[in-house]
């Protein structure tokens, strides 16, 4: 008999050149070059030319289509395996009690897919009680809340953060990731972030603060925003090392800060 076409492997043929564990190893790597045939898919086909997702969603619609729906009280989904759609029957494989899943909408008591999941009439809406925004893909929170739930910890209130056009709308200071005391203002309909030890410093000079001024917090702490505790720096150096060109950046240093910080 022949021996299988595969290095190193020392099994006797059983179909097309290889034995039957290669055969196998063979079919899916020439499978996986074909991608799946369901438009705007690009993951490599495994079953029927398409891709495993593609694939038991197909059958779950096909089962549906037929009635043939899955035994959980309420759940609409087609059967996949031993009368139990998808979600209910990785649920028995795990060793848990398949029960029909309550929407996550405020207020909804209709059956959703899975635990955690929305039902199809809240599908597209934010699950924030208030909010009107749609989300994508079946998503609980829409684009605004996601980023505040990720910058802040909290979805906060349902709707968008508005300040009037031309004015500085704040929202209440709060402690940024490097410990700087910070809130982020709104300024002719754009957001800006402001520090707050800036911003006590600029008062403090009646001017607002250069590009090569910074302030720096005398005893370390980065919370502690009183003048008393805040000194002005500069990283400001003459161009080159001429003495017409020190003489001229001395000058322009005693105009800027003797008023200020003169004797």
């Amino acid at each position: 008999m022949n021996i299988c076409s595969e290095t190193s492997c020392s099994e006797f043929v059983k179909v097309k050149g290889f034995c039957q564990k290669h055969y196998y190893v063979h079919r899916r790597k020439e499978r996986a070059k074909l991608p799946c045939r369901i438009s705007g898919c690009v993951s490599p086909s495994t079953i029927s030319q398409m891709c495993a997702t593609h694939y038991y969603r197909y059958k779950a619609e096909e089962a549906a289509t037929e009635g043939r729906l899955c035994l959980v009280e309420g759940c609409g989904s087609g059967v996949q395996a031993k009368g139990y759609c998808h979600s209910h029957y990785n649920q028995i494989q795990k060793g848990r009690t398949p029960k029909p899943a309550v929407c996550v909408f405020s207020g909804c008591s209709e059956i959703s897919k899975a635990a955690g999941s929305k039902c199809p009439i809240h599908y597209d809406s934010c699950i924030v009680d208030g909010c009107v925004s749609g989300t994508k893909d079946g998503a609980k929170l829409c684009k605004m809340h996601s980023l505040r739930l990720m910058r802040e910890g909290d979805v906060g209130e349902s709707t968008r953060r508005r300040g009037k056009s031309g004015t500085r709308k704040t929202k209440e200071w709060h402690t940024n990731s490097h410990g700087y005391v910070q809130k982020v203002v709104r300024i002719s309909g754009k957001n800006f972030t402001i520090l707050q030890h800036r911003v006590v410093m600029e008062e403090n000079l009646g001017r607002q603060l250069m590009a090569h001024e910074n302030v720096h917090h005398k005893n370390g702490d980065r919370t502690d925003n009183r003048i008393e505790n805040l000194e002005l720096w500069s990283s400001s150096q003459p161009a080159g090392q001429r003495v017409e060109d020190k003489l001229q950046w001395a000058k322009e240093i005693i105009s800027l800060y003797e008023k200020d910080f003169g004797a």
